[in-house]
């Protein structure tokens, strides 16, 4: 059984900005880059599935971190047994943590 899906606005607007730059710098990479992003979430939606810790340091509440094939991002997430809140669509060469406030 897979797990609900929420994101925080503001991941979901960074998400929409990279997609939008994606496609500005090649025609069709946009609608690519949300398939990976849509293949990274569905993984994540899997219970039976588990990713790294966000940063390999236990949290609480403990964070998660999966990269997206083929760009240089990871979903931040918090998970429970019922659902998978995405905190950011981090790009990799931004600064760590930048999401946190």
């Amino acid at each position: 059984m897979s797990r609900l899906k929420r994101e925080h606005d503001a991941a979901r607007e960074e998400l929409r900005e990279a997609a939008v730059f994606y496609e500005r710098s090649r025609e069709g990479w946009g609608d690519v880059f949300l398939d990976a992003v849509d293949a990274a979430i569905a993984s994540i939606l899997d219970p039976s599935v588990g990713w790294g810790f966000y940063d390999d340091r236990v949290t609480v509440p403990q964070l998660y971190s999966r990269s997206v094939n083929g760009f240089p991002y990871d979903l931040i997430y918090v998970a429970t047994d019922e659902e998978v809140f995405i905190l950011a669509y981090a790009p990799e060469r931004r600064r760590p943590g930048y999401w946190r406030d």
